[in-house]
């Protein structure tokens, strides 16, 4: 079903802010290590999950997950569940707790290193969205950002804005694609699929937060 397996996407999502400098390791060697994973270079996969897995918060959202289901921590399911969406987070959406979805991490909690201040042009960045390529030189896609209505986040009207490609992540863009954004860094192409699964989740956490 999916591109990547769930360790290389697990590092796909996870490397955009950790470059940056807002999560995960700071020693260059472990960050190394993670991308020349990324790239397709023979590395021990023990080590990459131990790194994800010990230096990086998210991967108490990928625990909530297995432990529910049943899983390794890094499946499939469970890293696109919590970057994308799937039917595995419904059982949270319906018990009204905690729920392990980026967005919701992202909206309801924030910034956990103290690395960063949030802010709402960084909570859009931070926010795994979806956009259609319509301009390769540049890289410009037209996506929704979220906005403000009173004190809750609705998702705006499309705009277009200028964003990262990275080719050690994307080799190839087409005009028409439709890619994840990750902190303005294009983190892979997207099936209409996942666009759509991605874009439902996003609704449905922006009406249970309008709720709380």
């Amino acid at each position: 079903m999916l591109k990547n397996s769930g360790l290389r996407r697990a590092c796909l999502y996870s490397l955009p802010p950790h470059l940056l400098g807002y999560c995960g390791p700071q020693d260059k060697k472990k960050s190394s290590l993670l991308l020349d994973f990324v790239n397709g270079k023979k590395k021990d996969e023990n080590k990459v999950r131990d790194i994800l897995d010990k230096e990086f918060i998210v991967s108490g959202y990928y625990r909530m997950l297995a432990k529910v289901y049943k899983l390794d921590l890094f499946d499939e399911k469970i890293v696109e569940a919590h970057w994308i969406g799937n039917k595995l987070l419904d059982k949270f959406f319906k018990a009204g707790k905690i729920t392990p979805y980026h967005l919701y991490h992202v909206l309801a909690i924030g910034s956990v290193t103290g690395r960063i201040k949030f802010d709402d042009l960084k909570r859009n960045q931070c926010r795994i969205s979806w956009g259609k390529i319509i301009k390769q030189k540049p890289t410009t896609v037209e996506y929704q950002p979220l906005e403000r209505k009173n004190k809750d986040f609705v998702l705006g009207r499309p705009v277009v804005k200028k964003v990262n490609w990275n080719k050690d992540f994307v080799p190839e863009l087409k005009i028409g694609n439709l890619v994840s954004l990750h902190w303005d860094t294009i983190v892979e192409v997207l099936t209409e699929k996942e666009t759509k699964m991605l874009q439902d989740y996003t609704r449905l956490t922006l009406i249970t937060l309008c709720m709380i």
